[in-house]
């Protein structure tokens, strides 16, 4: 109704799955929506504020979100026998904990991290101790060295120094949804049962 006023050609593209690879704003720019571009305006939907409502704030509002998962591998059993067992599930809770200590106790309270396990995979039997289980998650960040750090330094290096004898392996694999379309295995610990 009033493209007469407007004094440049404006694009509207829509960013989909952006937390989500190999979704974001790579396949958009390597599909050429920024050629000829002069200037990026990004909005994000906040449910939070009212409807109707803008917020406007120069810098980045909105964090980087990097998405990570744990595989743990201990040796399967009966309930009834968990002394036989290596039971992954008594180390994912471990590693839950611990990762909840990173933000807390390793990162500089003047940065931005939130740190999010919300996936807890293990079993599918009441009576049956699994031999893998699967975590994931989210690490959003505006320090992007950060995001990378922490998994390959403090995640599994703080499991593997405390003491665990009876696990068999941990695999973390890190995908960074704003950085890379491939997935990179940040951490793949391998150890004989002892």
């Amino acid at each position: 109704a009033h493209r007469d006023a407007l004094k440049h050609h404006i694009r509207f593209f829509f960013q989909p799955c952006e937390e989500i690879p190999p979704g974001g704003a790579l396949p958009l720019i390597e599909a050429g929506c920024l050629e000829d571009v002069a200037r990026v305006f990004g909005l994000h939907v906040f449910p939070q504020w009212t409807v109707g409502q803008v917020g406007v704030t120069p810098g980045p509002v909105m964090a980087g979100a990097d998405v990570f998962e744990v595989e743990i591998k201990g040796v399967g059993g009966h309930a009834a026998y968990p002394h036989l067992a290596k039971d992954p599930i008594q180390m994912g809770v471990a590693v839950v904990q611990a990762f909840q200590g990173i933000v807390a106790r390793r990162v500089d309270p003047m940065d931005t991290v939130v740190l999010s396990v919300t996936q807890f995979q293990a079993g599918s039997a009441c009576n049956v101790i699994p031999q893998t289980i699967k975590l994931g998650g989210t690490v959003r960040t505006h320090s992007r060295p950060w995001a990378a750090r922490w998994l390959s330094t403090r995640g599994v290096g703080s499991q593997r120094s405390s003491g665990w004898r009876y696990w068999s392996s941990i695999q973390m694999r890190f995908f960074s949804a704003s950085r890379s379309r491939r997935r990179r295995t940040a951490s793949s610990i391998q150890r004989g049962l002892a």
